[in-house]
């Protein structure tokens, strides 16, 4: 009776064997580090208590050292040319904030400052007896003179002690007007008054709108013999400001304001010079910046300090910066003291674009300068990866060599330099050899040879290993219909595919018989032999159906395959006389695994591939396969029965599984 079965371990859950796959695994691996280890550290350089110093690419030490010298090279003397632009710029710009605030401030204070000296001369007219209160044509006389001498006075009222007025006016044409009205003195200048002492000098007072116009004012006392008897104000017209800013604004084509303290203003225009008018009243005669419609001035009290101008705040004006609607603006001002209770603010506007041009353009230039130094750098860094490329192409050739993937190693090209050339021939001449090398020694041997040596690797010992054997059915009377050349085409295109299987896996080629390969996993080699030979085997059985199904569609001949494996004591080493060994496994497996494959063609002698492995090959399997019990039969030469399952390919046959035993995963 046949049985099917789709786990490899019996009843024995699959978790267990295959948690100890990964141990064995891991076991290997460590093993292979140990042994890597132990063979470095027989250099010299290696030894304990020898320090390590951290290698780097040649071509990281010759594109680094250089890129560094020009790198080096070009941010000294870019430091040193952007560091003096910088200063020359940034003074400049400091100089001319200057010099357009002192300018503004100039005039303006130029047009007050023969204010307080006249008020202060009228005082001392007036304490020696030259004027009279009473005497109205002699003191109207002189305000006349007082007027036509400074055209900032646009008044000047004398006060009694009972704040009754009489004073010259001065109207917008010029001509005086002699006024006794005591209506018009301002709540604030009587306020203002009353806090006048004897002796004190003349003193601005708050601004204050009279008449429908906005005046500035000093006062001071009127004393005789000690004896306080009145007050003299002169009246400043702000209108006289207003043609400043004006003429300011147009000569510099900005924004400029005078402010009285940080809120209110008494003059400005926009950015192309135009004086804007302002609404005034009596309680308000200076207008607050929030009434403004200006989205510029309104953004004053906003303004952030501008890094740089250090030179400019030494000599009195900030410099800052302010967002408006219509992008960054850049604000000088100067504080104007003396004039009043608060502080005049000297005010002007301008696009950044204007002011820091010159800083724009430096900041091209640096970054210009620092694309150069990018470009020399990279020029530096790649002359110096050409010098080292030459030498630097061995390395990965040589670890692919080393990973014996000699197929993939590139040759290396000829230069110009003639030692760099040398190593390229030497190593040329030494991958052809170790092709053709590898074309009759197992790589699996050559590792083992690099690894342990020849005497190690070589030396024959028992131990378990699982043996596989493959066999085209029916070569011999296929290939009396080609010719040798195409038999052998045929061949290498077979074998090709059955190596790749064999040695993803790790295994050895152990030779090629006609159409038959004989391959093993040692124990030495791989622990988990017997998972690794079934699973190239069922690699090779899926390949040898998809070759079998695209040959019949295009017509060409169909290989059809058997294998046999078989795990079992092997003696493995180098085998032979002592003029030619060859390094084999020899032992009762191999015969078994011979004869399996040969006992084939009695399962399925229809079947373009069939995959037959001993009970002792199943038994130590980690994971799922799906199978049928062949059954315990004699093969030719032995005694004893063997155990056989056939092993199949789910992807390629499909519904030959069994149910799951219990505890066994299910196969996908």
């Amino acid at each position: 009776m046949r049985e099917r079965k789709t786990s490899a371990g019996g009843d024995e859950p699959s978790g267990p064997v295959v948690a100890k796959d990964v141990a064995q695994a891991a076991a290997l691996s460590n093993g292979r580090s140990a042994v890597r280890a132990a063979g470095r550290s027989s250099k010299p350089e290696a030894r304990e208590g020898t320090r390590r110093w951290p290698r780097i690419s040649l071509a990281v030490f010759l594109a680094g050292t250089s890129g560094l010298l020009v790198a080096a090279a070009i941010l000294s003397v870019l430091a040193l040319t952007i560091s003096a632009n910088f200063q020359n710029t940034y003074t400049l710009l400091n100089d001319k904030a200057v010099l357009v605030m002192e300018t503004l401030v100039e005039r303006i204070t130029d047009r007050v400052a023969n204010v307080e000296p006249s008020v202060a001369a009228l005082t001392r007219l007036y304490e020696t007896g030259q004027i009279d209160l009473q005497r109205t044509d002699r003191r109207t006389a002189l305000f006349e003179g007082m007027l036509a001498a400074d055209e900032a006075i646009r008044a000047i009222v004398v006060y009694t002690r009972d704040f009754n007025a009489e004073g010259v006016f001065r109207d917008d044409k010029g001509n005086f007007e002699f006024t006794t009205q005591t209506e018009s003195v301002s709540p604030v200048i009587e306020e203002a008054l009353r806090t006048i002492r004897l002796g004190d000098p003349p003193k601005w007072g708050p601004p204050v709108h009279v008449a429908g116009a906005t005046f500035m004012n000093v006062a001071a006392p009127l004393a005789r013999n000690g004896r306080l008897e009145g007050y003299v104000v002169a009246a400043v017209g702000i209108d006289g400001f207003s043609s400043i800013v004006e003429d300011i604004g147009r000569k510099f084509s900005s924004a400029v304001a005078l402010l009285y303290g940080d809120d209110t203003v008494f003059a400005h225009t926009t950015l192309t010079g135009k004086l804007v008018p302002l609404d005034a009243q009596e309680q308000d005669p200076t207008v607050p910046l929030g009434r403004l419609d200006d989205p510029i001035l309104s953004q004053f009290p906003d303004r952030k300090p501008l890094v740089g101008f250090r030179r400019a705040f030494d000599a009195g004006v900030s410099v800052s910066t302010i967002e408006t609607t219509d992008g960054p603006f850049v604000v000088l001002a100067r504080e104007i003291r003396g004039y009043g209770p608060e502080p005049w603010y000297a005010v002007l506007f301008q696009p950044e674009y204007e002011v820091m041009d010159e800083v724009h353009r430096l900041r091209g230039s640096f970054l210009l300068g620092l694309g150069l130094l990018v470009l020399s750098v990279i020029v530096a860094i790649l002359t110096g990866r050409a010098v080292a490329r030459a030498i630097g192409r061995v390395a990965p050739e040589a670890e692919r060599i080393a990973r014996f993937e000699f197929d993939n190693v590139s040759r290396l090209p000829a230069s110009r330099i003639h030692e760099v050339d040398s190593e390229a021939r030497a190593f040329n001449a030494m991958v052809d050899g170790l092709r053709t090398f590898s074309l009759y020694v197992p790589r699996q041997l050559v590792h083992r040879l690099m690894q342990l040596g020849f005497a190690e690797a070589t030396r024959s010992g028992s131990q378990q290993a699982t043996v596989m054997f493959t066999d085209i059915v029916g070569f011999t009377a296929l290939s009396e219909r080609m010719s040798a050349e195409e038999a052998a085409a045929l061949l290498n295109r077979h074998f090709a595919g059955l190596v790749a299987c064999v040695e993803q896996e790790q295994g050895i080629i152990d030779k090629f018989m006609g159409d038959g390969m004989m391959a093993f996993w040692a124990e030495q080699d791989v622990p988990d032999h017997a998972e690794r030979a079934v699973r190239a085997a069922l690699s090779i059985l899926h390949h040898a159906e998809e070759c079998a199904r695209e040959a019949r569609v295009s017509g060409a001949p169909v290989l059809r395959l058997r294998i046999g494996i078989h795990s079992g004591p092997v003696i493995v080493g180098n085998l032979g006389s002592p003029d030619r060994v060859n390094y084999t496994i020899v032992g009762d497996t191999v015969n078994v695994a011979s004869r399996l494959e040969s006992f084939g063609r009695n399962i399925d002698p229809h079947a373009d591939a069939i995959l037959l492995a001993s009970e002792e090959t199943v038994r130590r399997l980690g994971y799922p396969v799906s199978r049928e019990a062949v059954g315990a039969v004699h093969l030719q030469g032995r005694e004893a029965l063997v155990e056989i399952w056939r092993l199949m390919d789910e992807a390629g046959v499909p519904g030959l599984r069994g149910p799951a035993t219990e505890g066994d995963p299910e196969c996908s």
